[in-house]
């Protein structure tokens, strides 16, 4: 109890009450009620404005259009609100009708496509500053929103951090209503649910759901739900953000949500039985349940015969080993276990390494942190300096510090080869670089049993993860049989029946009857 006072008091001296809100007015029908709010509330933002009319037969009715600078098509509110407003003949068309004043009004002056009522004043001014406009009319205590809207976005194009040989070139915008036409765009199913839902108590972000209604099991779309409505938060900027606020493992260096920018490949994932999460403001959309092999798919991977892209996605796999196991493995091998390597190949690292004046883990550590530092300068200087510094960074200085004695030759191989293995698979890039560095850790004081160790741990901790209660390895783990031929390998397309059954509820995908026949023909010279 005393200990409760204290946090009490704490808290007051602290963290000092602030002044309340102001209270939110009853809906009223007195237009100046209305506009001494917004005035109360808006008084130090010049981009909120009002703009009062006369409208009516000979102007004696007073109304009033509320709207945000910027956000709104000034042009086609002046064609299509205020011009129909002010002209007293069209108002002969809602004498007679069983309409109220401002549904008359909505559905027989206005030109607006998107019209829509509402009375409430704190629901008005969340769609305001969304971008609508809201026009009040006095003595009617509904006001009308009208859709209006002239964001600022940039171009479709195909976005840089998934780029294709084959395939569509469009890529996902900041806007979320452009991201959904473009899915409806590719799945033009009556079954593809948008659900639309905000997060942010200061941001009002808008969170669109996308998912095939007759695909996906219901279980699924319902945890989303729940997880959605499960925390409050001040504001959602990204769509980063919300991957750590819904995931199953929040500390987990691999990704069990996915994300993409790709249209094609977030379709391809609602088609399989997937949920898309799509957040206003980032063209970054994210899907869920994410597994680990997903992670070395691309959507070129259904553009080529299925013979090469299974060689590629095997290299891909290949090159995620080479990023992790590289670097640990020349150390442990060069520190601790000489005598796994050939003679002549052990004197020449031997040779390489006479004049280094340090270990074979130090001198890793030191040349995996200069690429670390090189690889975050890249990203920061802008245009072709970012390109010139790699150039600089891993030319000029890695040979001048193996002329210096500082590093070996073959440790600066190991550790580009490293790097660039390291962005062949994107998705675990970051993943990688942190499992490279437990590993050389390990390597270094056990060897080769320190690496068996932490890979070892590592596939145990795979398999221990879930993505909204779907096992991260499925179906290698768990093993699925009818799964496995779009995971190590990609089988032909024709082969691919059945929908996972993790995701979807109707899992049959396709239905095959194609049969080759040989036509017979004849030479009319015999």
């Amino acid at each position: 109890m005393l200990r409760w006072i204290k946090n009490k008091l704490d808290s007051l001296l602290l963290f000092p009450q602030e002044d309340p809100a102001p209270k939110l007015p009853p809906p009223t029908k007195s237009l100046d009620q209305k506009l001494n709010y917004i005035k109360s509330q808006f008084r130090e933002s010049p981009d909120v404005s009002t703009r009062e009319l006369r409208i009516g037969p000979g102007g004696k009715t007073r109304a009033a259009l509320f709207f945000v600078e910027g956000m709104v098509d000034k042009e086609a509110l002046g064609i299509r609100v205020i011009r129909p407003l002010v002209q007293e003949e069209l108002y002969k068309n809602i004498e007679d009708t069983p309409l109220s004043y401002v549904e008359a009004i909505a559905k027989h002056l206005l030109l607006s496509v998107e019209v829509k009522t509402e009375k409430k004043m704190h629901e008005i001014v969340e769609c305001v500053l969304q971008g609508d406009t809201a026009l009040f009319i006095d003595g009617c205590e509904d006001a009308l929103i009208l859709g209006h809207r002239k964001l600022q976005t940039r171009a479709i194009e195909e976005p840089d951090s998934e780029r294709t040989t084959q395939g569509p070139r469009a890529g996902f915008v900041e806007d979320v209503r452009i991201n959904t036409a473009l899915l409806r765009q590719t799945i033009s199913s009556p079954n593809l649910v948008l659900e639309m839902t905000t997060v942010g108590v200061q941001t009002k972000t808008k969170i669109c759901i996308a998912y095939l209604k007759d695909i996906v099991r219901p279980e699924i779309v319902a945890e989303v739900k729940r997880r959605l409505n499960s925390f409050k938060i001040d504001a959602l900027i990204t769509s980063g953000m919300l991957t750590e606020l819904i995931s199953d493992a929040p500390h987990s260096i691999f990704p069990v949500v996915a994300y993409s920018e790709r249209p094609d490949k977030v379709a391809s994932k609602i088609l399989c039985g997937r949920v898309a999460i799509i957040v206003d403001g980032t063209p970054f959309v994210l899907t869920v349940p994410h597994l680990f092999i997903e992670n070395f798919q691309v959507p070129s991977d259904y553009a080529s015969p299925w013979v090469f892209q299974s060689s590629v996605r095997l290299l891909r796999l290949f090159s995620f080993l080479v990023s992790i196991l590289t670097v640990p493995f020349y150390v442990g091998i060069t520190s601790f276990h000489q005598e796994l390597l050939p003679n002549k190949l052990a004197m020449t690292i031997a040779a390489a390494r006479m004049a280094v004046p340090f270990s074979a883990i130090v001198e890793a550590l030191v040349l995996a942190f200069f690429f670390e530092i090189l690889r975050e300068a890249s990203l920061r200087i802008p245009g072709v300096a970012g390109g010139a510094v790699n150039i600089v960074g891993a030319l000029v200085v890695g040979e001048a510090a193996v002329n210096a004695g500082i590093v070996g030759a073959p440790m600066v191989i190991a550790i580009s080869l490293s790097a660039i293995a390291n962005f062949v698979v994107t998705p675990l890039a970051e993943s990688a670089t942190l499992l490279r560095y437990v590993f050389l850790l390990l390597v270094g004081f056990m060897g080769f049993y320190g690496l068996a160790y932490g890979v070892i741990v590592t596939t145990l901790y795979l398999t221990s993860l879930y993505s909204f209660g779907v096992p991260y390895l499925s179906p290698l783990s768990p093993v699925i049989p009818d799964q496995l031929g779009d995971t190590v390998i990609r089988t032909p397309i024709w082969n691919r029946v059945f929908r996972p059954r993790q995701f979807a509820k109707d899992r049959k995908r396709a239905e095959f009857r194609l049969t080759h026949q040989k036509q017979n023909t004849k030479d009319e010279n015999h």
